[in-house]
């Protein structure tokens, strides 16, 4: 039989129980490592962020600016129709005047 000593093989013990925290160690360390690295793209993606105070100052802006389109082009689409009436009358009154004309020219005749 292998018979060594209890100082031995405490000192054997010890040396393995001490490799295998330094083991840990350097694993948890590594985890930690990773961890942080993780943590800071985290914190960079969280300052490209729009804050919501800004969100809602754009949205309010764009809204306005929104508003102010639709009224113009409403605006835009009554003069359309303005000018529509408009010429619609003038031939209304070229109509009638050519009507006149061809009366007169017909008890002349």
């Amino acid at each position: 039989m292998n018979n060594i000593s209890l100082k031995e093989y405490l000192d054997s013990r010890l040396e393995s129980i001490e490799k295998s925290i330094q083991v840990a160690n350097a694993e948890l360390n590594r985890r930690l490592e990773g961890m942080n690295e993780f943590r800071e793209q985290l914190k960079e993606q969280a300052g490209s962020f729009i804050a919501r105070t800004e969100y809602a100052v754009c949205i309010e802006k764009l809204n306005t600016e929104i508003k102010i389109l639709r009224e113009y082009k409403a605006s835009l689409e009554g003069k359309a129709s303005q000018t529509s009436v408009i010429l619609a009358i003038i031939i209304s009154i070229i109509g009638i005047v050519l009507g006149i004309t061809n009366i007169i020219f017909a008890f002349i005749k």
